[in-house]
């Protein structure tokens, strides 16, 4: 999800320490005032709840490109439960 950071809200618990936050900020997103988030969860619902404790202009999901059952499932519900534009970048095939 995008707002003012162009850093991603990751779903692995607790990070009261500020590790591992603090490095992948460090190593991958050194911009001022970026800030990672750590939650547990799923990641449709926190996409969600962020999207609009955030008040997000925009959200940004990279989405595979399988078209199998189930897949595709945070997307939907970022397009259906929230009011903001939703942009799929289709990640490469492995």
């Amino acid at each position: 999800m995008l707002r003012a950071q162009p850093c991603p809200v990751r779903e692995l618990g607790s990070c009261a320490s500020g590790w591992p936050g603090k490095e992948f900020l460090d190593r991958y997103c050194a911009l001022p005032g970026a800030r990672l988030e750590l939650r547990s969860g799923t990641a449709a619902e926190h996409v969600v709840k962020v999207a609009g404790t955030e008040q997000a202009d925009m959200i940004a999901l990279a989405r595979p490109q399988r078209l199998e059952p189930g897949c595709g499932l945070v997307a939907r519900h970022a397009v259906l439960d929230t009011g903001v534009p939703v942009m799929l970048v289709p990640m490469p095939a492995h």
